[in-house]
């Protein structure tokens, strides 16, 4: 399992969102999914937490997340990457898997084969703080 440098960070402050990534065989798309993350706008990445799942991959689909880690971590406040060493639990339980490792009350879901438009973090926030106003 590999963790972020600022891990006293994730105590320091409240995440605004936790992004969770299951990944199995998604080598191929893995890199531009995690890039996506880097270009998001009007939000501040230091406050984002990213917990990447890789679900016994047999693509090489965790080397490659490993490769964009050092640039992951020191954009976000926090970043894990971790592999399940039992063989392929299906994206349903992957989810859940990496969800039990998230610190927002905010997920946000990104599969290995999606990218992220420039706004989506920041739009997610804005709807949230638009209904937590509300009530």
């Amino acid at each position: 399992m590999e963790k972020s440098q600022n891990d006293s960070a994730q105590h320091s402050h409240q995440f605004l969102c936790s992004i969770i990534t299951p990944v199995y065989n998604g080598a191929a798309y893995l890199k531009e999914c995690l890039n996506s993350i880097l270009l998001q706008q009007n939000v501040d990445l230091r406050r984002v937490q990213l917990v990447i799942y890789d679900d016994s991959s047999t693509d090489g689909s965790y080397q490659v997340a490993h490769q964009v880690l050092q640039e992951l971590r020191s954009c976000l406040g926090h970043v894990e990457l971790f592999r399940g060493e039992t063989g392929p639990l299906g994206v349903g339980s992957a989810r859940n898997v990496a969800c039990a490792r998230a610190s927002s009350a905010i997920l946000v879901f990104l599969d290995a084969d999606d990218v992220m438009r420039p706004l989506r973090l920041s739009r997610t926030l804005q709807a949230f703080d638009s209904v937590e106003d509300s009530f």
